[in-house]
């Protein structure tokens, strides 16, 4: 075909789909300019070959995602709306003509250099060593549920740097002891002669190391929403350190903390005012003291106590996730305010300031000096006085971080993503409510079924589910999802079919609406709901509370996880409408 007949049918396409050429680059894989050389007729692709298709996969996929694919079949004269096959060769004859498809071309060579995810390399490893999760969960000491989220992939063990560690170890020694190193340098492309533990890991992390650090940091801290739980925390001895005017280094600190809190309680103060931007040691490593500090904490939280706290977010992700974890069961109690500071942190200096109306603890020094630094204790009335003038300075610079069931207005978002362990209940059929016989949760369908299909009328909603077969239902093994008030109820597998046959109506009725499958629940004990600008996380389990999630760099983090995610599990319309009549025939 004739360079300027392919750009003027290329151009003609990218316009149908009110496309920009980046947006097209980016859904390929490519540099823009390569796009722009397609657009100006400088550069036509092989018929067939790598380029080619995946710049018609990227048009396809687009046009799918945007709900452009009739626009898109019209134009290139496909009469079939719903068969991505007929469709992507509809588009290449359109671009192309009726150019016959080669044997040698790049197809094949694109297959072979397919790159494995970390959880399609763990896989292949404990296959060929002949590991399974439940063995290796023991080795690792972790659950047998999370080895099989690594595996599939829904999670990476890169969050958590000594299990990532010790992963790559075990299968490592595990390799060498059953003798299977020909068969993974075979499998791996590598060496035998070269295979050592350090090539070892990096060839198991190799894509993860490309995952951006935000969609890490996003997992990080959804894993420590999906952990929460209520601790049983001991009502531990009054040991009260003894009050001084100066206390010295990590565990001066640990002293004035707990002298603090003590004089919180036996003065009966009614607001605590806390910011600290060192790094978390002094709190987190000495689990002696996280204790006691925990157990006066919820002594506080019990006695009425109002707490703020700014937190100090520039932090890094494994410390933030920690220092959320050590917090997360008190916020449960509605007693803390949370902030963040809007001003940058200064990396030079250390800042702490803890202050109620009997005693305030003040510490500053070199940011390389926290381990011995000097926090003094002051409770003279002026002194308290000019510090709580000095922390509502910092508060007019803060913006909450974190709300407690907070009301965010959906009717106003362009682009949800759900992600949860089970279809919503607003999906459900009427008929299957109604025969459950529990009048709350069917008043809550109601009210949900009603707003999600008022809200697919202006509201792209990606709902982002597992898909469970047969084998996985056995009496109360997954549950329908839980509302508030009403009794705990369980899908039979005959219930989940008439579920999913429900999910494909309105997927054929609505275009807004799309359903992606994963392998199995990401975090079983959450449902998440992303959109551009704002974050909400909300506990399944009692108590069922909702945090919103604040921050700007935070909220874009996990809505660039949610858009990973998707990506890790995409399919198009047409072949999961497919997939979903094959199942509820």
């Amino acid at each position: 075909m004739e360079t300027k007949v392919f750009a003027e049918r290329f151009n003609s396409i990218i316009d149908t789909l009110d496309a920009y050429g980046a947006e097209i680059a980016e859904y390929a894989g490519f540099d823009r300019t390569n796009i722009s050389r397609l657009r100006n007729g400088s550069r036509i692709p092989k018929p067939f070959g790598r380029m080619a298709n995946r710049t018609i996969d990227a048009l396809y996929n687009y046009a799918d995602d945007n709900n452009h694919m009739e626009k898109l079949c019209e134009l290139i004269g496909c009469k079939d709306i719903n068969d991505a096959a007929i469709i992507k060769e509809a588009m290449s004859i359109y671009l192309f003509g009726d150019v016959p498809k080669e044997e040698d071309s790049d197809l094949k060579p694109l297959r072979k250099a397919r790159n494995y995810s970390t959880g399609e390399r763990l896989d292949q490893i404990m296959n060929l060593t002949s590991l399974s999760n439940v063995r290796l969960s023991q080795m690792l000491h972790l659950d047998p549920s999370l080895i099989s989220r690594y595996r599939s992939g829904v999670r990476t063990p890169v969050t958590n740097a000594a299990i990532a560690e010790n992963l790559s170890g075990i299968l490592y020694e595990r390799l060498i002891r059953e003798h299977k190193e020909k068969e993974f340098a075979k499998l791996a492309n590598l060496p035998e002669k070269a295979l050592d533990e350090e090539l070892f890991s990096k060839w198991l992390y190799e894509k993860e190391n490309l995952i951006e650090r935000s969609v890490i940091s996003a997992q990080q801290l959804l894993e420590t929403f999906d952990n929460i739980s209520i601790p049983n925390i001991p009502d531990l001895p009054s040991e009260k350190p003894e009050r001084k005017d100066a206390y010295y280094g990590s565990k001066g600190l640990q002293e004035a903390v707990l002298r603090f809190l003590y004089d919180a309680l036996d003065n009966n103060v009614r607001e605590l005012f806390l910011y600290s931007d060192q790094n978390m040691d002094w709190l987190i490593e000495d689990q002696t003291f996280l204790l006691r500090w925990a157990s006066l904490m919820r002594k506080c939280i019990s006695s009425k106590i109002h707490i703020k706290i700014i937190h100090n977010i520039d932090r890094d992700p494994g410390e933030m996730a920690a220092a959320i974890r050590n917090w997360l069961p008190l916020y449960m109690s509605g007693m803390i305010e949370s902030y963040y500071c809007i001003k940058q942190k200064d990396q030079r200096f250390y800042h702490t300031i803890f202050l109620s109306s009997y005693s305030c603890i003040k510490g500053y020094g070199a940011a390389s000096m926290q381990e011995e630094g000097i926090y003094h204790m002051y409770t003279e009335e002026k002194q308290l006085e000019i510090y709580h003038r000095e922390f509502s300075e910092l508060l007019k610079s803060a913006r909450i971080l974190l709300s407690i069931n907070p009301n965010y207005p959906l009717s106003e978002k362009d682009y949800i993503i759900l992600i949860q362990s089970t279809p919503s209940l607003a999906t459900m059929d009427e008929e299957s409510v109604r025969g459950f016989n529990d009048p709350i949760l069917f008043q809550k369908w109601r009210e949900d079924q009603k707003a999600f299909l008022e809200q697919l009328k202006d509201t792209s909603i990606d709902e982002c589910i597992p898909l469970y077969t047969k084998k996985d239902f056995s009496e109360n093994s997954i549950p329908i999802e839980k509302v508030s008030g009403s009794k705990d109820h369980y899908y039979t597998y005959d219930l989940y079919v008439r579920h999913l046959k429900n999910i494909l109506k309105i997927l054929q009725e609505n275009m807004n609406y799309r359903v992606y499958f994963l392998p199995e629940a990401v975090f079983p004990n959450v449902k998440i709901m992303i959109t551009e600008d704002m974050t909400m996380i909300r506990q399944i389990l009692n108590p069922q509370i909702i945090f919103g999630v604040n921050h700007p760099l935070m909220r874009q983090a996990f809505y660039e996880y949610g858009e990973n995610l998707i990506e890790q599990n995409r399919i198009d319309r047409s072949t999961m409408i497919r997939k979903l009549e094959k199942i509820t025939r």
